[in-house]
């Protein structure tokens, strides 16, 4: 398990794995939660400027978070996350489209005390999301409250 103590500004992790996104999720998730057409239709999507189904940007966040909280992950992968704080600064800069094999790399921006809980700290992340070409795709700022390890 990874505390508070344990990252270090600057530190980068690329996440334990990956994702695959898939036409059946793009379009799952699009008609659920973003009803355009290049989420929802792959014919009317063809006539986008994106010429094809991409990734909603809520999408993306889900498949961010995803990739760092999946419960099949070994123990010493595994963050003493208490609660996110919030996320900043969300950016798309490519599509994804199905196919794409997604990886994220976090970055420590910012650590510092919790002022109202001792056993805790604040960690600030730069979340970015990579493709199978190593093109950025979509990247967000988070915040989050990570518990102390135990004296």
């Amino acid at each position: 398990m990874k505390y508070f103590e344990d990252f270090c500004l600057g530190q980068c992790q690329h996440s334990p794995k990956t994702h695959t996104v898939t036409e059946e999720e793009i379009l799952e998730f699009g008609r659920r939660w973003d009803s355009q057409p290049f989420h929802t239709d792959k014919a009317l999507a063809a006539q986008t400027e994106f010429g094809g189904l991409v990734a909603s940007s809520t999408h993306l966040f889900a498949i961010a978070i995803g990739l760092w909280n999946d419960p099949g992950l070994p123990q010493q992968e595994r963050t003493a996350a208490i609660s996110a704080l919030g996320f900043n600064n969300m950016k798309l800069r490519a599509p994804a489209r199905p196919g794409d094999v997604l990886k994220s790399v976090t970055t420590v921006l910012q650590k510092r005390d919790s002022t109202s809980r001792p056993n805790a700290g604040i960690l600030v992340f730069l979340n970015e999301v990579f493709n199978q070409a190593n093109a950025l795709v979509f990247e967000f700022e988070s915040a989050a409250l990570y518990a102390r390890r135990e004296v």
